[in-house]
């Protein structure tokens, strides 16, 4: 099972709410400059009209992403939850988490990679797997990135 697009989903968790903030402070701006004639030169009302639903649509996006995530993890076991909470969320290292889950760094490994393919699997249950992530996401350059970079470091993953 190919699991970079919840592996994404995690990696940026983190982010979206700020990246949300961000998109509103750049819909007002862009609203703003509507109405004032040094707020945008050369650019007409219809462009800065489609700017403005665009940025609302990514913002949107994002916020169903959170939603999907939050969802999932509600569904996840306490322990899943909090490893990939700590991996992904709180960036521990793996010597960290191993000490704080009193394992081997192999164990860790292997609980890792069971939490992941839980968090896919439920992202599947709801509709989410790696083509549908990318329809969706893609169109938005830094989660193409991520998604690029953890496909990287991951031979395995099927594309």
């Amino acid at each position: 099972m190919n699991k970079t697009f919840a592996k994404t989903i995690l990696v940026v968790y983190g982010s979206l709410a700020k990246t949300v903030s961000q998109i509103d402070r750049l819909v007002y701006r862009r609203a703003l400059a509507t109405h004032s004639s040094s707020g945008c030169g050369f650019c007409n009302t219809e462009k800065q009209i489609e700017d403005i639903v665009g940025l609302i649509n990514k913002k949107n996006k994002l916020i169903n992403l959170k939603l999907l995530a939050d969802e999932v993890f509600a569904c996840l076991d306490k322990e899943t939850r909090d490893l990939l909470c700590d991996k992904y969320i709180a960036r521990l290292n793996r010597q960290t988490m191993a000490k704080k889950l009193n394992v081997s760094t192999r164990t860790y490994y292997r609980k890792l990679d069971r939490a992941e393919t839980s968090f896919a699997k439920e992202c599947l249950l709801r509709g989410v797997d790696d083509k549908t992530f990318k329809q969706d996401y893609f169109d938005q350059n830094w989660l193409k990135t991520v998604y690029a970079k953890l496909e990287e470091n991951n031979p395995e993953s099927e594309s």
